[in-house]
């Protein structure tokens, strides 16, 4: 009868929606869990990120601490060389007039390292 193919017609539409709805639903999971994946890959990269940052940070340290003891060697042997060069002008030599002491110690002066370095 027309009711009952009416009947069967509005069954098929029916299950024709559930499949859609099924598959709806499966699209959304597998979206969910590529998000997931998605979520976790980044997180593993943001803790790589925070790993190197601090990395760069501990070196970032010592290379100021290094920085720093060069700084307070530099100055001790600049110490050192002005209180040299106090004890050396201390002293007289046999024969020599004011301009070969000068002389004398600008020839020091060049040959120290640190003085060259510090100029």
């Amino acid at each position: 009868s027309q009711e009952v193919e009416t009947g069967v017609g509005l069954a098929r539409k029916a299950g024709d929606h559930l499949d859609q709805i099924v598959l709806a639903s499966k699209q959304v999971w597998d979206m969910v869990q590529q998000i997931a994946v998605a979520a976790d890959e980044q997180s593993r990269v943001i803790q790589e990120v925070a790993a190197s940052l601090e990395a760069v940070a501990r070196v970032t340290d010592q290379t100021s601490a290094g920085a720093d003891q060069s700084l307070t060697s530099t100055r001790s042997l600049d110490q050192m060389t002005t209180e040299l060069k106090e004890l050396i002008g201390r002293f007289k030599l046999d024969g020599a007039n004011g301009s070969e002491k000068q002389e004398a110690l600008s020839l020091w002066r060049e040959r120290t390292p640190a003085r060259r370095a510090l100029r």
